[in-house]
């Protein structure tokens, strides 16, 4: 009781610094989310990302994970057509692309059977056209539950498709370094006051009844889904590795077809069917290793059935304690005293040096926890850069510094 009853009184006597604090703990909150939505990451917070999800998969191995049986995954790798290639209607050569009749077949007993899966992945890019094209289209345009991906051009304009009626979602990710490392996957991506919404999330809505909105503009913009706040940029768990992508769970096209209706209609029940390429033509890197596109965008899926993109009330209230802690320490906390003589040197080691490195450490490791409880990573070195920034604002001012004048001592003679 001693203890409460003096905050209470350091309250009482402290409003405008409580208000200050509260106010820049809201505005760093602010910032952070406006932050985490967006796609780009700066590359050193790849490595922070990599070892606490490490960290994590190590931790809670016995984490239910979902049944792989639910995904029918289909390979085209070794399903493959010539076709010829023109560039303005001038002849380059020829150009192998997935068997489209191969696909019609195969989508023309689904729809003999439409109760026989829950939905179709097709992650194949139709750009080019082909002989085999109307009659994949008339068996498209029947389909119960079927997603193609689209994606920008070179130019920054959004691609037109061969089979451009049909329904379509995004499947751009965010790389971390270099390497083009997967790292964070966008669920929206809004252009010129259009949302396109990926794969992955459309998947989720129509199959859950599920609604994701976005309210604000350009950079500070905040997404919900059915009402919760909902990162929009993530970074997805991998539920599903490639190690797990195996013969018993993966089957070639002409594998597929090779079966009897009813032996592949007992495959494809009640699953989702994941069509793409599981060879080396779509692989990405990832912290994790290889994976392939397809096996990407399920686990994108994934995340978002475990809720892995919502904010939890309780993950709002630490954070914010946090940053009104920090705020406090950064405002009104004791600062740096030196002596006239090594204000320089000290200052310029400890405001340009010293302290961006501390928010950093102080800052990551408040990421790692919250990770690890609450699964969710946030941009640790915008708000360090941040901080230093208003750190070195507030030492040239001279907020609180204590510079202590030494005596001049005259030598006798």
């Amino acid at each position: 009781m001693y203890i409460l009853s003096h905050i209470i009184k350091w309250l009482k006597a402290n409003p405008i610094r409580i208000g200050v604090c509260l106010a820049h703990g809201w505005l760093l909150m602010f910032l952070t989310f406006s932050w985490v939505n967006q796609s780009f990451t700066l590359g050193k917070e790849l490595s922070l990302i990599q070892i606490t999800s490490g960290i994590r998969h190590l931790l809670f191995t016995t984490e239910a994970k979902p049944e792989i049986e639910d995904f029918l995954f289909v390979n085209t790798a070794y399903d493959r057509k010539l076709i010829e290639k023109y560039d303005n209607n001038v002849p380059l050569g020829n150009e192998d692309i997935t068997d489209r009749e191969k696909l019609a077949r195969f989508f023309r007993i689904l729809n003999q059977h439409p109760d026989s899966y829950q939905f179709v992945l097709c992650d194949i890019f139709f750009r080019d056209p082909s002989p085999d094209d109307a009659l994949l289209a008339a068996e498209m345009s029947k389909m119960k539950n079927i997603l193609i991906p689209y994606s920008k051009t070179s130019s920054d304009e959004w691609e037109t498709l061969i089979f451009d009626d049909v329904p379509k979602g995004i499947v751009d990710y965010t790389t971390g370094d270099a390497k083009g490392t997967f790292l964070k996957f966008r669920l929206t991506e809004t252009d010129k006051n259009i949302m396109h919404k990926s794969i992955p999330l459309l998947m989720y809505e129509k199959l859950y009844g599920a609604e994701f909105r976005k309210w604000g503009f350009l950079y500070f913009s905040f997404y919900f889904m059915n009402g919760k706040l909902s990162l929009n940029a993530m970074v997805p768990n991998f539920r599903i590795r490639n190690s797990e992508i195996n013969d018993n769970n993966c089957l070639k096209l002409w594998e597929v077809l090779g079966l009897k209706n009813p032996e592949m209609l007992n495959l494809t029940k009640n699953r989702i069917i994941v069509i793409g390429d599981f060879g080396d033509r779509d692989m990405h890197e990832t912290v994790f290793g290889n994976m392939p596109g397809p096996l990407l965008l399920v686990n994108a899926y994934l995340s978002i059935v475990k809720g892995d993109n919502l904010i939890s009330p309780f993950f709002l209230i630490c954070l914010f304690a946090v940053y009104t802690t920090i705020s406090y320490k950064l405002f009104y906390g004791k600062r740096l005293e030196t002596d006239q003589k090594d204000i320089r040197s000290v200052r310029r080691f400890f405001l340009f040096i010293g302290k961006p490195m501390s928010y950093g450490l102080m800052l990551g490791f408040v990421s790692v926890i919250l990770y690890l409880i609450f699964n969710v990573h946030i941009n640790i070195l915008l708000v360090a850069v941040y901080l230093s920034f208003i750190d070195y604002v507030a030492s040239v001012r001279k907020f609180n510094i204590k510079i202590v004048q030494k005596p001049r001592i005259e030598n006798e003679r």
